[in-house]
């Protein structure tokens, strides 16, 4: 089989470790996959290293040695230009049109070209949903898809469950696509995090938000704050470019007069070293959104305090694999922090759980696995609805 993976620059840059597990895996399966993204995308990043079985195309565009293919885009082109970059991309993946194929698409930037893909090679097309997406942006694919002269469903693949009965519920009988889940995965710690950490931990904290959730990112970082003011050692480290998207966050910082507290990091969430040697994650935004990020937090044992959102991740587990902050208010966040820090064997149990779950549950070889079925159930209804 193959696999011919449109990911846009957002999604490579935040999702990169996920694609690159994801990668490895569907090779480790058998599948022939090309990996098709923007330019400076591909460009070799020696902090975050391609997969151990990828090469990289020297002046190109494509690989001609490695086992994934890489492939550069232009999405975003108008009409003709984008019916062009299809026609290009398909003619430089080099694919075996004797053999089955899917065309999967990561993020909206990439979703019309990627169905263009699909339409040129008679293949089903998948697309990736990592948020709570409104349903008149899911018919607006559904339509063009069938612009496209498309029998086959378009098929939705939901990175976990509730996700997927959320995207369920927003197109109700809808016809003509069909939502599956692909369950992402990550690693999990032999030993977690809180087991290998001081008793009680060091109040050390990362930050994981898209800076898009004002309110809820303020009142995280006024709650660290409030427990941090006496101790000398805690930190909390911050996403350089989702802080940029709202200055609010840094400027109650500073009038709190905390801002030796809180580092910096650029783009934190595709470079997670730091962050994920934090025993404590906070998780502010409340806009039904997946990021691998939390799950690599969740796999190494972190103790991660989320908000009470309408649509969170089967992930988050209330007092299990996280712990659920009941308000948006500086008091809340600042009550469950200092709850958590003073009781280290309540803490310790979370950051337990968390791991459990990702290795019971969430495994790398889980996501391969389930990204399989979409595949073949995407393939199995395209080709029930040939002529």
């Amino acid at each position: 089989m193959q696999a011919l993976l449109l990911v846009d620059a957002d999604m490579h840059r935040r999702e990169k470790p996920l694609l690159d597990r994801l990668l490895v895996g569907l090779l480790d399966e058998g599948v022939r996959p090309t990996l098709a993204a923007p330019a400076a995308a591909l460009r070799v990043d020696a902090s975050q290293p391609e997969p151990a079985s990828a090469a990289r195309s020297s002046g190109g565009g494509e690989n001609e040695t490695g086992f994934v293919r890489l492939v550069e885009i232009e999405p975003h082109l108008p009409g003709p230009g984008e019916r062009g970059e299809a026609a290009s991309i398909v003619e430089r993946a080099k694919v075996d049109e004797k053999d089955a194929g899917v065309v999967h698409a990561w993020g909206e930037g990439v979703w019309r070209l990627a169905m263009r893909c699909a339409a040129r090679l008679g293949w089903p097309c998948v697309v990736e949903a990592w948020r709570v997406c409104p349903p008149s942006q899911l018919r607006a694919a559904k339509r063009f898809w069938r612009r496209l002269a498309q029998r086959s469903p378009l098929c939705f693949a939901a990175s976990d469950e509730r996700l997927a009965e959320a995207l369920t519920r927003g197109l109700g009988r809808e016809e003509g696509v069909m939502v599956q889940t692909s369950l992402w995965g990550s690693h999990a710690a032999s030993t977690p995090l809180l087991r290998r950490s001081a008793s009680p931990p060091l109040l050390c904290c990362a930050l994981a938000t898209s800076g898009r959730d004002v309110e809820a990112l303020v009142a995280a970082v006024e709650g660290f704050t409030a427990v941090a003011r006496d101790d000398d050692g805690a930190m909390l480290f911050l996403d350089e470019e989702a802080t940029s998207r709202s200055r609010a966050a840094w400027r109650r910082a500073k009038a709190l007069q905390a801002l030796d507290k809180v580092t910096m990091l650029p783009d934190a969430e595709a470079n997670r070293l730091w962050t994920l040697r934090c025993p404590f994650v906070l998780a502010p935004d409340r806009l039904g959104e997946r990021r691998s990020a939390l799950l690599d937090a969740l796999g190494q044992g972190a103790v991660t305090l989320c908000s009470d959102e309408p649509c969170p991740p089967r992930w988050f587990q209330a007092d299990t694999t996280a712990v659920v902050v009941p308000e948006a208010t500086p008091q809340a966040w600042a009550a469950t922090l200092e709850r958590l820090w003073r009781q280290p064997a309540q803490a310790a149990a979370i950051s337990e759980g968390a791991a459990a779950f990702v290795q019971q549950e969430r495994s790398v070889w889980r996501h391969v696995q389930a990204t399989l079925a979409v595949y073949a159930e995407a393939a199995r209804h395209a080709e029930a609805s040939s002529p």
